[in-house]
């Protein structure tokens, strides 16, 4: 019975529904393209601006870089510095990291000392956490006390395996 009914409909009552469905009028069946156009200069009227423009200016506006590809096309020169440039930063970049200053076994026994002391002096210092910034300021003052101690010669040999 469905399917009775179904077949039953025309073609062109279906038509008819969906134009006025979408509240479109029977003479104007087809749909119209959109218009950017109509669109800015609506837009441009609800907020007051561009009142000295006219329908040319807006044309070239939406016209503009309708012939930009979107990309820069490069000659094989170009191509070529761009790599070579591109390069020449990254090794300025690798020999700028390596500049960075690791501080001596002394440098960093001094600022730990001064931590120490300061952080000792602080309402929110707790036992264990001195105890483990301790260690540390032990540390970085053993490993001193390592170099400034003189090495025996045999120091320098490595065993034989």
């Amino acid at each position: 019975m469905l399917v009775e009914a179904w077949n039953s409909v025309e073609s062109q009552t279906l038509k008819r529904a969906w134009n006025k469905l979408l509240k479109l009028t029977l003479s104007n069946s087809a749909i119209k393209p959109h218009d950017d156009f109509e669109e800015i200069t609506e837009i441009m009227k609800v907020l007051s601006i561009g009142e000295g423009c006219d329908e040319e200016n807006i044309k070239e506006w939406l016209n503009y870089d309708s012939e930009d590809p979107g990309f820069q096309i490069l000659t094989d020169e170009e191509i070529i510095e761009d790599l070579n440039s591109n390069e020449r930063e990254d090794e300025e970049e690798t020999e700028t990291e390596d500049v960075t200053h690791v501080p001596s076994h002394a440098e960093a026994f001094e600022a730990l000392d001064v931590a120490f002391k300061w952080f000792e002096r602080q309402d929110e210092s707790d036992p264990i956490q001195l105890l483990q910034l301790k260690r540390i300021r032990d540390l970085a003052a053993m490993k001193r006390c390592d170099t400034l101690r003189q090495k025996s010669i045999k120091s320098y040999f490595k065993p034989k395996s």
